[in-house]
């Protein structure tokens, strides 16, 4: 990962592990659903045609820029999932 993230550190008064890793693992799931649906979205040249020059293009930009939206997304997701699931397999074993 290339950036550094800012994660919980589990304690008594805080979230439950357990659940906040749950919400973790959701959130990891349903981001690779996002990015496979956005992935399978078609982009074709057919479809800009009558538009001006270049839309193709920008088009296939905005997708790509989507597709790289969530993969930071994900990548947040991963160091938090990580790190919680290294907390508690420390801390009780998952």
């Amino acid at each position: 990962m290339s950036n550094s993230y800012t994660t919980p550190v589990l304690n008594l008064n805080g979230s439950d592990g357990r659940d906040l890793y749950d919400q973790l693992c959701t959130a990891w799931y349903q981001l690779q659903k996002a990015r496979d649906a956005i992935a399978s979205v078609t982009v074709h040249g057919r479809d800009f045609q009558t538009q001006p020059h270049g839309t193709l293009t920008k088009a296939l930009s905005q997708k790509n820029a989507a597709l790289h939206q969530l993969d930071d997304a994900n990548e947040w997701v991963e160091a938090n999932l990580n790190s919680v699931r290294d907390q508690l397999s420390a801390r009780i074993g998952i």
